[in-house]
Order: structure tokens, then sequence, then C-alpha cells
């Protein structure tokens, strides 16, 4: 779950897993990198209208996984590397 701080500067932050070693992305930057993913996702359709909502709910999901990873790899101690998952280790 994603914790999000709106100052009225438009400052906020998007905190996860809510301590102080987590990721920490602005609200601007988080929804610049959603619009870009889903204008992307919206592309590779071949521009069919009428999808945007879809594009941007998948983008979100998407964006929120990238910052979870990202996360992830920041938190492992120095010199050591995490676990790949099972996604990364699946041969297609």
């Amino acid at each position: 779950m994603a914790i999000v701080s709106n100052k009225k500067s438009r400052k906020g932050t998007v905190s996860k897993g809510g301590n102080s070693q987590g990721t920490t992305v602005s609200e601007e930057e988080l929804r610049r990198r959603i619009a870009e993913k889903a204008y992307e996702l919206h592309q590779k359709r071949g521009g069919e209208p009428g999808r945007d909502i879809e594009d941007w709910l998948e983008a979100e999901r998407l964006v929120m996984a990238e910052v979870d990873s990202q996360k992830g790899e920041k938190s492992a101690a120095p010199g050591r590397r995490r676990a790949p998952s099972k996604k990364e280790t699946a041969i297609e």
C-alpha cells in the first residue's frame, strides 16, 4: 500500500513500506512515469481510442511494481545481491 503525502506545494511523496529505508518518489515524478507508461501502452495497441482508463490502471500497476522492485534493491545489504525473482529466472 502506498502512502501519499500531498502538501499544498504539490511536492508530495509516495513512500513504499512506510520505513525510512524505503524508496521515495515524488508525486509529480510518479504521475509523470505513469503517464509515460500509459502512453507507451496506448501506442503498442496501435493508438486505439477508448481504453485510456485501462492503459492508466495497467501503467499504474507496472510503475508501482517497478518502485517496489527498486525498493528491494536499495534495501539489500551492501555487497550482497538479492535473489532473483521467479519472473527473472523463468525461461521463456
